[in-house]
């Protein structure tokens, strides 16, 4: 058992009031958008959340490779799938790259080094699972093959794991006065499937003000979070979280 704080939307307000949350028990339950079932695709529905493309990037080793000519520096996977199309078009289980092109998102020295980090401790201690994830496509540059991310996501828990599944969560607009309310639209990353969800499951360790920048996140386009189903008070139907991914810009 679990204690969540399930966020409450109150009225026509348009606002998540986390001032309004309330510390309740939870229990695991059935997740419908776990585990591959045939029934994911491969692109977006016209009616639905575009989730496809997401990369988890990780480095082969604790090691720290800065010769892009001579060694495979980082190791790409899809999330949620088992397999992931590579530059040969074909499918694997992963794809190397020699190179991940972060300058390409025109962001400070600071933040790449940040991104960096990230994935050399994963590389250091695997336990702490899955740091950053990407967009982007493969570009060959003259002697070696490249990433070129179009976005980049990494983790915020530093006590987080990345066991579960991997969602998109966000804001549907819905405002209610009583529980549960299914604020939240659940996406499977890298699906087409789908559910309405009325809470997010955090555990007393996280701090507040993660969960508002989170909850921000889901009123833009959405925050990618990996985590079980549970369920709360009234049968609300929650997502755990494990870790959870916010966007650097």
């Amino acid at each position: 058992m679990r204690t969540s704080l399930i966020v409450l939307a109150l009225g026509s307000l348009g606002t998540l009031a986390t001032a309004c949350t309330t510390s309740t028990p939870t229990t695991p339950g059935t997740d419908e958008l776990s585990g591959e079932n045939g029934q994911d695709g491969e692109q977006a529905k016209a009616d639905g959340a575009d989730t496809f493309g997401y990369i988890a990037v990780h480095k082969s080793g604790a090691f720290d490779c800065k010769n892009p000519l001579t060694c495979i520096s980082y190791e790409l996977t899809r999330v949620n799938r088992s397999t992931i199309k590579c530059n040969d078009n074909a499918y694997h289980d992963q794809c190397g790259v020699k190179a991940v092109a972060w300058d390409q998102l025109n962001l400070s020295q600071t933040k790449i080094n940040k991104i960096e980090a990230a994935i050399q401790a994963e590389a250091a201690d695997p336990t702490i699972g899955t740091q950053v994830i990407v967009k982007g496509d493969y570009k060959i540059f003259v002697d070696f093959l490249a990433f070129v991310p179009t976005e980049v996501w990494i983790a915020q828990r530093a006590d987080g794991n990345s066991d579960g599944t991997f969602v998109q969560i966000a804001d549907r607009g819905v405002r209610c006065i009583t529980a549960p309310c299914p604020v939240f639209e659940e996406s499977r990353i890298n699906s087409t499937r789908a559910a309405a969800i009325d809470g997010i499951d955090w555990d007393d360790s996280t701090d507040s003000a993660l969960q508002e920048k989170v909850y921000d996140q889901t009123t833009k386009g959405g925050a990618l979070v990996v985590g079980y189903r549970t369920y709360g008070t009234a049968s609300a139907k929650l997502r755990s979280v494990g870790q959870v991914y916010l966007p650097v810009k």
